[in-house]
């Protein structure tokens, strides 16, 4: 409706500057030299320069927010702000529900990176005129010393020393591994190398022997719930006792097309009215969270649906202080919070609500949070609804099980598939450049060449199709594309027809490995392999269709956060020792920013942090210290990064909520436990210990601390011999 209004009044040549995404949102990112095009074809556009307050940090976002938005005017329609290089979400958000609220105004952020914004903002920006992201600029090893890449993709070599020792354990060579053609054997060393930390590369004989069980125990157990989550749901907000629920999914899989169906449901069943706040604001700015609860729920004594959506973009104080006023107020209400990602510190939020539940008037078992995703079951339904194509229903399915699959759920969202219906009906040569550069940008993060295997063995799986069974899909992408990607694109059909199986190889490598990132990114793809073909067991012909595992160490890829960016190199790095990695190009002074560079995905490399930062300044905020540990992925590295008087002094000197976190983490992954002796009283071990002991509530007996230490090198494992330790 925008748009129509809009062509109006607007020159044809000019109507490609006033587009707005989905009709709705009128932010654009653009490349330099869009003024001087803007102002050579008479646009009055009113410029806002942030570069020096960008780099000098001498404002806010929403201090930034109020001085792009104050340019506006009765006849300012554009805004045009350069020197931002990277925008904050929360600030990209506010733009763009700004716009959305003045459908005749215009924010351009020229030449402002956003491959590693979240998913859902970047959804809400038009990219007609964007520069291209710098990785559509790295296909070589050469083009990572580029400076134009490495000022702002910076990469070290990293090495993988744990892999050298858990070889010389089972006495297999690298090249044995990285050449193998039987899935049992990378099986087995993967599973014994993830299993556990440093007592596995002990015991990694005797583990490596047994049965190789990829089920993962407690960290996929909950899968199969995934597609009735819908159902749970309304059981719970069908009855008329107050309740909280946190629903975390990535964007697109319906979660607020949900919430409405459940407010339509209370209304009717029992009269209960909706509230609800956006936790990326805007007002924000100028208003505290109470205050915003206050405009939305001004009746103490009324009962309410709240909806908290966006929950995820709420600060860590802001969540603290809904809880806190979700205690006082809690007894009258209905509440869901719906995020696209959630951290360690919601859970414990919900936790402490539990415990507190009988004394804030609501039912321990009334206070539930569910995990789910983009499924078949939804995707039907929802292709059903709106009439789809039955000619590409199966490609669309298929396109998005596998996207997901591989890049997790941030690659699919029911609001793409409009577009894949314009991309499938007629599959012509022009098709696959079309797939790639969708693909490319809902996952600005991953190559080029990521993309093209992608969508070859996509389009290759369609080919001479049998209609009864997944194995000619599988057979067919293997004989004709081959490569770490077209190797997990298998991987990922095997569990096509029950897609509830499974872990999507984003969430496997942050939750279902042990100590991910001391694995080079070829080891853990063949680990997500080798967890995918567990789920299809019951089926050895599909199994047998499949590549060997070799082809997941062919290319060179350089190690990031989430999905590895693949080279066009083939065999020119296979050992497994050693390998690239990209680093996080930041004030390593601010833990703040390295908190929210881990946050968006961003890889950082810690031996540098200890190097330039940390051993010279000590962290001092054991508060921000936790929260670090909550969101990174590699939280064994961030300890060790520390200095050892430094992580002693924090674990002595924090409270003991704060002081038990850090424990946890020193005993998971034994940071300097091989030390502990030498160290004495200054051994960040030794003081974990004594810190569980004063403040664990639960360690009442020697077993509860020996659990709390959890497996020991030189314990004895089946069939081995205890060996000295060495705490």
């Amino acid at each position: 409706a925008v748009s129509s209004r809009l062509t109006e009044h607007i020159p044809v040549g000019f109507l490609s500057f006033c587009s707005r995404k989905n009709d709705l949102y009128g932010v654009h990112i653009v490349r330099g030299g869009t003024l001087q095009e803007l102002q050579d074809r008479g646009a009055v556009v009113e410029v806002c320069s942030l570069g020096y307050d960008a780099l000098t940090r001498s404002k806010d976002n929403a201090s930034m927010y109020l001085s792009i938005i104050g340019r506006f005017s009765t006849f300012t329609w554009l805004v045009y702000v350069t020197g931002l290089d990277h925008i904050d979400d929360a600030l990209l958000k506010w733009l763009a529900e700004y716009t959305k609220a003045h459908p005749w105004r215009f924010v351009y952020l020229e030449n402002t990176q956003t491959s590693w914004n979240f998913a859902e903002n970047r959804d809400r920006c038009v990219y007609d005129r964007a520069p291209p992201p710098v990785e559509r600029n790295i296909r070589t090893e050469a083009n990572l010393k580029n400076p134009e890449v490495s000022q702002l993709r910076p990469t070290h070599n990293q090495p993988y020393p744990r892999v050298g020792t858990h070889c010389a354990a089972l006495e297999v060579t690298e090249d044995m591994l990285t050449s193998s053609k039987d899935w049992d054997t990378v099986s087995r060393f993967a599973r014994s190398f993830f299993r556990n930390t440093a007592a596995a590369d002990q015991n990694c004989q005797q583990e490596s022997q047994g049965e190789c069980d990829w089920s993962l125990s407690g960290a996929d157990a909950s899968l199969g719930d995934r597609s009735d989550y819908r159902k749970v749901m309304r059981g719970i907000f069908r009855l008329d006792e107050p309740c909280v629920v946190l629903l975390c999914s990535p964007p697109g899989a319906g979660k607020s097309h949900f919430a409405n169906e459940l407010a339509e449901m209370l209304k009717r069943k029992h009269r209960i009215g909706r509230a609800f706040i956006d936790g990326s604001d805007d007002r924000f700015v100028d208003m505290s969270l109470t205050e915003i609860l206050n405009v939305e729920l001004p009746d103490p004594t009324k009962r309410q649906f709240l909806i908290v959506d966006e929950f995820h973009m709420l600060k860590e104080h802001h969540k603290q202080d809904l809880f806190l006023w979700l205690e006082a107020n809690s007894r009258r209400l209905h509440v869901l919070m719906i995020a696209n990602r959630k951290d360690a510190n919601d859970e414990k939020l919900l936790d402490e609500l539990t415990r507190k539940g009988a004394l804030v008037g609501i039912k321990p078992d009334r206070i539930r949070h569910f995990s789910t995703r983009l499924g078949n079951k939804l995707l039907r339904e929802v292709m059903q609804k709106r009439k789809t194509d039955r000619a590409v229903q199966d490609k669309i399915r298929r396109w998005m099980h596998c996207s997901r699959c591989l890049f997790g759920g941030e690659a699919v969202s029911l609001w793409g598939i409009a577009g894949l219906v314009d991309r499938l009906k007629a599959v012509s040569a022009a098709t696959a450049d079309e797939l790639v550069n969708l693909l490319l940008d809902k996952i600005p993060t991953v190559s080029e060449t990521t993309a093209q295997e992608f969508v070859a063995a996509f389009l290759a799986s369609f080919e001479e199709r049998d209609a009864d069974s997944g194995t000619s899909a599988v057979h067919n992408v293997a004989q004709k594309v081959k490569g770490p990607v077209s190797l997990m694109f298998q991987a990922a059909l095997l569990t096509e027809r029950n897609d509830f199986l499974g872990m999507d190889f984003p969430d496997f490598v942050s939750f279902g490995l042990e100590r991910a990132y001391d694995a080079p990114p070829a080891l853990r793809i063949a680990a997500w392999c080798c967890h995918m073909r567990h789920h299809a067991r019951e089926d050895p012909d599909l199994l047998g269709s499949m590549d060997p595992p070799s082809y997941a160490f062919q290319s060179v890829l350089v190690d990031q956060c989430s999905f590895p960016l693949q080279l066009e190199e083939q065999g020119a790095r296979k050992l497994l020792t050693e390998g690239l990695a990209f680093s996080w190009g930041g004030d390593y002074s601010r833990m703040k920013d390295i908190i929210d560079a881990v946050r968006h995905g961003h890889s950082v490399d810690w031996s540098d942090v200890h190097d330039r930062c940390w051993k010279c300044e000590p962290v001092q905020d054991s508060r921000l210290l936790v929260e670090l540990l909550s969101v990174c992925t590699s939280p064994g590295k961030v300890l060790d990064a520390l200095t050892k008087d430094n992580l002693c002094a924090l674990l002595k000197k924090s409270g003991p909520d704060d002081s038990l976190h850090i424990a946890a983490d020193v005993l998971r992954y034994q940071t300097h436990r091989a030390s502990a002796r030498l160290d004495r009283f200054l051994s960040p071990y030794r003081t974990a210990v004594w810190m569980v002991v004063c403040y664990d509530t639960a360690v009442a007996l020697p077993a509860d601390l020996l659990d709390r230490l959890g497996p020991q090198p030189g314990a004895a494992a089946p069939g081995g011999d205890p060996e000295e330790g060495g705490g």
